[in-house]
């Protein structure tokens, strides 16, 4: 929960480059990928379950 805004967030790590560890709001975090934006892997959502290897 941001302390300021009251409002949820999301806490997570990337799984590519240093794995660095990032907040977003929650909103964000579970909309689709911007139309204009660059978009190399094609995913529509901007954040998927990580299934592993």
């Amino acid at each position: 929960m941001d302390s300021e805004a009251e409002k949820e967030i999301v806490v997570y790590r990337a799984m590519y480059g240093e794995r660095k560890l990032w907040v977003r709001p929650k909103e964000m975090f579970l909309s689709s990928v911007d139309a204009g934006k660059v978009n190399p892997t094609g995913q529509h959502d901007r954040f998927e379950i990580y299934q592993g290897e």
